[in-house]
This record gives C-alpha cells, structure tokens and sequence, in this order.
C-alpha cells in the first residue's frame, strides 16, 4: 500500500508539472489613455508546443471593440464568419502556415474605447452591487476576464508578464508579484509577473493611496480611493489574522 501512495503522488506530480506545460503565455504591453477612455496593447503569445501538436490552428475570442493589427509570421490569423452581432467578442482562428518545431510565437497589437457602463440589477441593487463587463473611465478602470481585453483560448490556462504605462497620479494593481512601479516625468510604469496559472487577467487601476504590511513572507496591500491609515490598518490587520488562521 505505501509503494502505491508513493507512485500515485509521482504521478499527480508529474501530470500537474506537464498541465503546467501548456499553459498559454501573455507579454502584454499596455497603454492605459484614461482621458480618452481606450486602451493599446502589444501582446507577444507563447503557445506551447504540446497544444498545437496533432493540429494546424487554434481559436481565440477578442472583444469586438478592440481592433487587432495582425503581425507577419509563420502563421495567417482570420477572423471567423458568422460572429454573433450581440456578442461582446469577434472569434479569430490562428492558422500555422508550415509546420513550427517547437512553441508558437504570436504577436498581436490592438486598440480600443472599453466603456461599458456599469448596471444595477434588481438583486444588485438590494445588496448594494453594480457590474459591469468592463470599463475605463475617469473614475477608474476594471479590465476582467469578462471583457475578453486580451485574447481568450478555451478551457486553456495562462501565465503572463505585464507591464501597463498610465497617467503618474493613478495605479496599477493585477494578480502575481508587482516588479516595477515607478514614476518619469508624467508617466507611471507597473510591472506585474504571474507565473502561476490563472482564468483571468486583472486590470485595475485609479488613482489611491496604497498601504502595506507583511505578514511572514506575505506582502498584505490596502488601496483606499481617500487617505485613511487606520482604516488600512484595520484591513491590514484582519488580513494578517486570517492568513495566521489558516
């Protein structure tokens, strides 16, 4: 019984280390315009080799406010027929040209006005929520997996380095481990790295007052849109208490 255990964790192991293995990458560049509302990025993909093996393309889904500029490269993108007039997304299917040793490289740009407005629901209203699939606005920008800001493989999970450039009075805050937060000039640039695999990619900024503390070797943020250090501490404190308990 115990040799069985033994076996049967090296393999759990070695599967999760290979489902790691084709995880898609994202190296997003991205320019947040908050005055005029729209957002330009370069997204260099690393498709792995492992999910392209045994086929010729592969399909991903982009919201229809954001017009991609498709670079020259071993592979032809085309935008597919029959896209849904209502559906926030176009679908595009990337097509290798000839066969590619090794992992796909994909560089896409685009740009776009991401302003949907935020609604309240009857149930959102009696519990104080309003949604939105995303926004960038003066007051703020979320940028989710439901707005399809980048593109969107099916039941794939993604990895991704970046790095956002915006007005010096706002921030950045995403998943994964911040690197870079630095001010030149009038600029802000924010770096982020996620190496663990994720549904979804995170975008959100305004402009707020950061607090932390650590926790052990975890580092605890508080963002708050008006100054108040013992309300942050408050926060703080019970995310520091939580983390101890479990």
């Amino acid at each position: 019984m115990q040799r069985f255990k033994i076996i049967f964790g090296l393999f759990i192991s070695t599967h999760v280390l290979n489902a790691y293995d084709q995880n898609i990458h994202h190296n997003l560049v991205v320019n947040l315009n908050i005055q005029e509302r729209t957002i330009t990025v370069v997204d260099s993909l690393t498709i792995p080799e492992g999910v392209m093996q045994g086929r010729n393309s592969i399909a991903f889904a982009l919201n229809k406010k954001l017009v991609p500029e498709f670079r020259e490269g071993s592979f032809d993108i085309l935008k597919m027929p029959g896209n849904d007039p209502n559906a926030i997304v176009d679908r595009y299917t990337i097509r290798v040209k000839d066969n590619v040793e090794g992992d796909l490289l994909v560089p896409i740009a685009y740009s776009g006005m991401i302003s949907e407005e935020i609604s309240t629901g009857a149930d959102e209203y009696a519990r104080g929520f309003s949604e939105t699939t995303g926004i960038i606005t003066d007051a703020g920008v979320y940028l989710a997996g439901s707005t399809y800001w980048i593109p969107s493989f099916d039941n794939l999970l993604l990895t991704y380095d970046l790095t956002v450039m915006l007005r010096a009075d706002w921030n950045v805050v995403s998943q994964g481990e911040r690197t870079v937060n630095e001010v030149n000039e009038d600029v802000r640039t924010v770096q982020y790295q996620a190496g663990t695999p994720a549904e979804e990619v995170y975008l959100i900024s305004a402009a707020w007052t950061e607090y932390e503390q650590r926790a052990g070797e975890v580092l605890i943020q508080a963002f708050l849109r008006t100054p108040d250090s013992a309300l942050a501490s408050r926060y703080l404190d019970a995310t520091s208490g939580y983390l101890n308990m479990y």
